[in-house]
């Protein structure tokens, strides 16, 4: 994101949500990599955790997501950028 802001945030969505009326996301963080912007920001990395979760969602069940960033405005949101999806499945 080459413009930036300081109130910028990713969150996780399921595949299908409409773009121009987002709810609370499943899991999401500020673009600095955390939910306080105290630790350093590493470049292409973006780990998520239990801290990052919202009620019962972590781990991520089974589906298929994409992150959105957004910019902290009122609800509902609008995805300023998305990801390509990505799937969370078990394996054997």
């Amino acid at each position: 994101n080459c413009l930036s802001e300081e109130d910028d945030w990713l969150g996780i969505y399921p595949v299908g949500e409409a773009l121009d009326d987002l709810p609370n996301p499943i899991m999401w963080s500020w673009v600095c990599g955390s939910r306080n912007c105290r630790e350093a920001v590493q470049a292409n990395t973006f780990a998520l955790d239990e801290s990052h979760a919202g009620n019962d969602s972590w781990p991520l069940a089974e589906g298929t997501y994409m992150v959105i960033m957004a910019r902290n405005s009122a609800q509902p949101y609008t995805a300023y950028a998305r990801s390509a999806s990505f799937t969370i499945q078990a394996t054997c």
